[in-house]
């Protein structure tokens, strides 16, 4: 996948942005959207990859050098814990965090054990649901 695929697709997430977000948006076409977030097409001139910018909430020179229409290195891609919800970042800085008392510890760890059975839960209903059906 080309650095423009790749940075199109985690910069759109990154905004929780679905693709018809972006085109609303940006008044660019879907299928546009679709091709250059799967590597099938660049932009060839800055005008789309300026209205996706607006769109989706990045700077224009970024969005420029990473669709290769500007000099300069790339942008980087966005790692896993920058597409995390920035709640989500506080509450794991905290478990790691040694100046955060221990019972704080505890309730986050027991917060993040229920959340998870929850989903594990609902997971399996809707599995059952859909071998009943």
């Amino acid at each position: 996948m080309s650095t423009w695929a790749s940075y199109a697709r985690l910069a759109r997430q990154r905004a929780r942005l679905h693709i018809a977000d972006v085109v609303r948006l940006s008044g660019l076409g879907r299928s546009t959207i679709h091709r250059w977030e799967r590597g099938q097409q660049t932009p060839l001139t800055p005008g789309p990859v300026r209205q996706w910018a607006a769109a989706v909430g990045v700077p224009v020179e970024e969005a420029l050098a990473a669709a290769g229409l500007r000099p300069g290195p790339p942008p980087t891609t966005p790692t896993q814990g920058e597409l995390l919800d920035p709640n989500l970042r506080r509450l794991l800085r905290a478990l790691s965090d040694p100046d955060v008392p221990e019972y704080e510890k505890r309730f986050v760890a027991e917060f993040f054990r229920l959340a998870a059975d929850r989903l594990e839960r609902a997971s399996e209903e809707r599995a059952s649901e859909e071998r009943a059906s």
